[in-house]
C-alpha cells in the first residue's frame, strides 16, 4: 500500500523506506493525530477534540450526531470520533524555515552532487509542490543509478528526505506556511 501526503504540498512516501512522520526529522515539529467523526465523516485534529463534543459543522447538537452514528453502525457509540490513521503538521516559515535550511544542507553533504544536480533544477518552479507529478523522475533515475553501484551515496532515507524538504521549503519561502497530512 503506498501512503501519501497532501494538503499544501502532495506526493507518496518511499516504500519500505520513508515513514509518515518523516517531516520530524528535517525539523522539530509535534505533528497532530487526525480523528474522523463517526456519524459524517469530517476530520478533525487531536487539539480539537479538547473543546468540541460532537462536529458542529453537520450537527445542531450532540444528539443528533448520536442518532446519526447509530444509523450508521447500528450501535450506540459512546465516544463519537475514530482514529483517522493520519498525521498532521502546521508548519510556519518564521519558526521552522531556518531548521529546514540547516537540515537541507547536512543532507547535501551525504548525498550524491549527481542527484541533488537534478533536484536543484526542478526546486524553485512551482510545481514542485506535486512529487507525484514527475517532478523527481531525473532525481530517480540518476539515484537508482547510483544506489546499485554506491549505496552511501544514495541512501534512500536521505534522498527522500530530502526530496521533502525542498517541497515545504519551497511553501515556506512562497507562503509563509506549509500544511501536511500524511497517512499511517
Amino acid at each position: 500500500m503506498v501512503r501519501k501526503y497532501k494538503g499544501d504540498i502532495s506526493g507518496q512516501f518511499w516504500f519500505a523506506m520513508q515513514g509518515s512522520g518523516d517531516i520530524s526529522n528535517l525539523i522539530k515539529i509535534k505533528e497532530s493525530d487526525m480523528y474522523r467523526w463517526r456519524g459524517c465523516g469530517c476530520i478533525i485534529t487531536e487539539n480539537a477534540l479538547e473543546y468540541l463534543e460532537y462536529c458542529k459543522q453537520c450537527y445542531d447538537c450532540k444528539d443528533d450526531c448520536i442518532v446519526d452514528v447509530w444509523k450508521k453502525t447500528g450501535k450506540e457509540q459512546s465516544i463519537l470520533y475514530e482514529d483517522a490513521k493520519q498525521i498532521c503538521y502546521n508548519i510556519f516559515a518564521d519558526d521552522h524555515l531556518a531548521q529546514l535550511e540547516n537540515s537541507l544542507i547536512c543532507l547535501r553533504s551525504i548525498i550524491d552532487r549527481r542527484i541533488l544536480a537534478e533536484v536543484d533544477k526542478v526546486e524553485n518552479t512551482p510545481e514542485i509542490i506535486n512529487a507525484s507529478s514527475g517532478i523527481f523522475n531525473d532525481a530517480l533515475k540518476v539515484y537508482n543509478e547510483i544506489h546499485k553501484t554506491n549505496p552511501v551515496f544514495a541512501n534512500p532515507d536521505f534522498v527522500s528526505r530530502y526530496c521533502l524538504g525542498v517541497q515545504i521549503k519551497y511553501r515556506l519561502k512562497t507562503t509563509g506556511s506549509c500544511y501536511v497530512i500524511c497517512e499511517l
